[in-house]
Formats: C-alpha cells, structure tokens, sequence
C-alpha cells in the first residue's frame, strides 16, 4: 500500500534533476495518474491510495515492511506511528526510514521517535548512495507503548541523546549535507 497526495509542489523541482516530469506539472496539480502508469508493472503487489496521509484510516492486517518517507511533521509522524507500528510484526517486519541518515531538522521526528523506540526495533541495513536505514521489529508494539510521543515529551537532552543515536546507526562515511545535526527550532520552540 502507498498512501500519497500526488500533488505537485514548488519544491519537488530541486530533486531528482533527470526525472522527466519534474517541469510537467504546475503547482497544486496532480501527478497521480503518472505514478499509476509507473506503477503498473508491480500491481500485484502494491496498491496505490491518492489522499491525506493524515486521514487515511489503516487496515488492520500485519504489516511485513513499511517505507517512511512522510515523517516531516510532528503530525505526520504521530499518525504513522500510531496507526501502523501496532500492527508490525516482530522478528518479521522491517520498517526503512528514508531520511533517516540525513540529519538535519526536516528528519528529526525520524531521530527522535526512533530512539525513543529503540527497545523495539534494530538497525540492520544502510541502504548505500541514499539517506535510508532499514529496522527490523524486535517486539510486538502496542497502543499503550506510544502515550506520548508528541515533541513536547523530548526534553533537550534527549534530543541530543538521540541525535548522536542516529549518527551511530548510520554509516561511517556520510555526505557533509547530512551531519547538520543542529536543533531544530520547533524543537527549541516546545522547551
């Protein structure tokens, strides 16, 4: 399942500088039917939904690996921990962090809700030439184990404890654009 908006942004025209559609679309417009067509080789397996990740409502079946790529809010983070770390199996499910190995403030909830967490996950996996860490799910995680994981329950010690948890986790060698561990200000901001 890949829960997406599809809507194309100012932004997304920094990245991917060879990508074909990155001067096709204007702002709020939607992208969705290419991602379709992109797709479409691997249907069976994977099942596109277009929407807000934020009022998407899970199914509950188990969940053997989950991609993050949406943890740039406190939010956004909330809700895809609560709704789909629960239903992650232990010893099986892998969970890649896609920005994990980039520490800068837009990645923080990766940081910090994974060391919060650490008891139940395991890095196994530098994925080379990008800024992802695989976990595995060490133990079963319910709902009373994420009571409070809102940016108000990091005081600042944690967030540097957390910060240097990422940068041990990660790969030795890392690109310079990465290790800007500074404290973001919404962070600083909830102290």
């Amino acid at each position: 399942l890949s829960v997406d908006l599809c809507v194309w942004h100012a932004w997304m025209r920094c990245g991917g500088g060879t990508y074909q559609s990155q001067n096709r679309y204007q702002t709020e417009e939607s992208f969705f039917h290419e991602v379709e067509k992109i797709l479409a080789p691997y249907q069976d397996t994977l099942q596109l939904h277009q929407g807000a990740l934020l009022h998407y409502r899970p199914l509950q079946e188990p969940i053997e690996m989950l991609f993050i790529d949406a943890m740039k809010s406190w939010p956004l983070a909330e809700k895809i921990v609560t709704a789909f770390f629960p239903r992650l199996i232990p010893g099986t499910s892998v969970v890649v962090q896609q920005d994990f190995v980039y520490h800068s403030w837009v990645g923080a909830t990766n940081h910090l809700l994974m060391w919060r967490l650490r008891d139940y996950f395991a890095p196994i996996h530098f994925v080379p030439g990008s800024a992802s860490l695989a976990f595995v799910c060490k133990k079963q995680i319910h709902p009373a184990d994420l009571a409070d994981i809102s940016v108000e329950s990091f005081s600042l010690e944690e967030i540097g404890t957390a910060y240097d948890y990422a940068l041990a986790t990660g790969p030795e060698e890392r690109d310079p654009l990465w290790r800007d561990a500074a404290t973001p200000p919404f962070l600083l901001d909830a102290q």
